[in-house]
């Protein structure tokens, strides 16, 4: 077999000396066409699936967000425009003329201009009028101060406070109101008036009672 090494000769000084030494190597490989071009085409090949993957990856990262964008969309389109949730959460409270008709009281035995009232879960409650009112019903004089409270139940309110009438030529405290057979009972203490629930169908108005509209037509 041919010997295709090559004898290299290195020289070193050591001192006042100078020293030869010879190595053989092997001579630089030369590589075929086919080498070099099979080399080139994995090079080749390797930055093409380094670039793919990389295209990949950002594509994927593209469509994720883009996913992740569009289901946040549809939750809020979903959470602020659904109608039914909507109007299941928009309660209205009832007003203090239609609770007195659900304790099963014509509305009439408050006067008009209550802006609210509050009703706790003893059933005591406190109603607010605009402001103090006074107003005659078949003789009496009544008068309701702007806070009223009591404690209310079906077809009974009791420990009233804020409605009077005047007896003769005192004010006294009405305490209790009772629906009864087709009547209306006030109590002012072991003292009682009966009046006809069909006189209580609306509410009086502060000043003229239920004879608001036949005082404006005689005037």
């Amino acid at each position: 077999m041919l010997d295709t090494r090559v004898r290299k000769k290195t020289r070193f000084e050591i001192g006042n000396k100078i020293f030869s030494l010879s190595t053989l190597q092997h001579p630089p490989q030369k590589r075929s066409f086919c080498q070099r071009f099979r080399i080139q085409n994995t090079a080749a090949s390797f930055h093409w699936k380094v670039q793919t993957h990389l295209r990949t990856m950002s594509i994927s990262k593209t469509l994720f967000g883009f996913c992740l964008m569009t289901l946040f969309s549809v939750i809020y389109a979903a959470e602020t425009h659904h109608p039914n949730k909507k109007s299941s959460e928009v309660t209205v409270k009832p007003t203090a003329y239609e609770m007195l008709e659900k304790f099963n009281f014509p509305k009439g035995i408050l006067p008009e201009g209550v802006k609210g009232y509050v009703l706790h879960d003893d059933n005591r409650f406190e109603v607010f009028l605009d402001g103090d009112c006074e107003f005659e019903v078949e003789g009496y004089s009544l008068y309701y101060k702007s806070k009223i409270t009591g404690t209310v139940g079906f077809g009974s309110l009791k420990d009233l406070d804020g409605v009077t009438v005047k007896v003769l030529f005192m004010w006294l405290g009405i305490t209790e109101v009772n629906r009864g057979n087709g009547n209306i009972d006030f109590y002012v203490g072991p003292l009682s008036a009966s009046f006809p629930l069909y006189n209580f169908d609306v509410s009086p108005r502060c000043g003229c009672g239920f004879n608001c509209l036949t005082t404006v037509s005689i005037s």
